[in-house]
């Protein structure tokens, strides 16, 4: 689930590569003043266009707790929230 700026998502630093085709691979994140690795990758979805365009991932952490990162390619910024949250991204 996708969440808007101002709801429980906060911007972070994330870890990622290009993988072969060209796809971005989150790696780890941080959250809360700690880094989590990336144990396992659910899905990814886009949302929106242009400027306002958002890559969504769901990931899972070692500790099994699962977390939504949002990326805004135009802007090169990140943000993370627990998976679960009801915020939208609008």
């Amino acid at each position: 689930m996708a969440v808007k700026n101002g709801s429980d998502a906060i911007p972070t630093s994330v870890e990622a590569r290009f993988d072969a085709d060209g796809g971005l691979v989150s790696l780890a994140f941080g959250w809360h003043g700690q880094r989590f690795a990336i144990a396992s990758w659910g899905r990814s979805w886009v949302t929106g266009d242009g400027v306002q365009q958002r890559q969504h991932f769901l990931v899972t952490t070692a500790g099994k707790e699962a977390f939504e990162l949002t990326f805004a390619p135009l802007a090169q910024r990140w943000w993370v929230v627990r998976a679960g949250s009801r915020q939208i991204w609008v």
